[in-house]
């Protein structure tokens, strides 16, 4: 009968043993402590995965010949004459803003282009990345009390050029 000690002390153990790993070792490292029973124990968690550590490098990379590796995009803006020859106007093109409720928030920082418009159409080239999918042109009269003309550009197509219209 020195099964019962043996079986009160593996239950202690086990109670008293934190964290799941921890628990079972002991409980296992008590049970094969006794000679007379015939518990066998198996690890809970198996071996870790062998996992492929061969360096591939980028000079090794093979891609098909339509594949362009670049991401970033070409937009040609064309921004219109300014409508008038009394008052000056300046546009913003932007790459960071939200529209909240019709309340538009521009981070001026991500600005693509910043310039005067003048009596003539310009056309300017813009190099976007490819996270920049969308932009928000402001144009605004130098006036006193005046509210800018907003207009959205979306990267969805494969259209490269946008006309700001006024």
């Amino acid at each position: 009968m020195h099964l019962y000690p043996i079986t009160i002390t593996a239950l202690i153990l086990a109670m008293v043993g934190c964290g799941g790993q921890e628990e079972e070792d002991q409980v296992s490292s008590a049970a094969n402590l006794d000679n007379t029973t015939n518990t066998t124990s198996t690890p809970s968690n198996p071996p870790p995965l062998q996992t492929n550590t061969a360096t591939v490098k980028t000079s090794e990379l093979i891609t098909n010949a339509e594949f362009d590796l670049t991401s970033d995009l070409e937009l040609t803006v064309n921004v219109p004459a300014a409508p008038s020859n009394s008052i000056s106007y300046f546009i913003n093109i932007c790459s960071t803003y939200s529209n909240i409720d019709g309340s538009v928030t521009i981070q001026y920082d991500s600005c693509k282009l910043r310039a005067p418009l003048t009596s003539v159409q310009q056309q300017y080239n813009l190099t976007l990345s490819s996270t920049e999918l969308q932009l928000i042109a402001q144009i605004w009269p130098i006036e006193s009390g005046a509210k800018p003309i907003t207009c959205y550009f979306e990267n969805n197509t494969s259209d490269n050029n946008w006309d700001i219209l006024l």
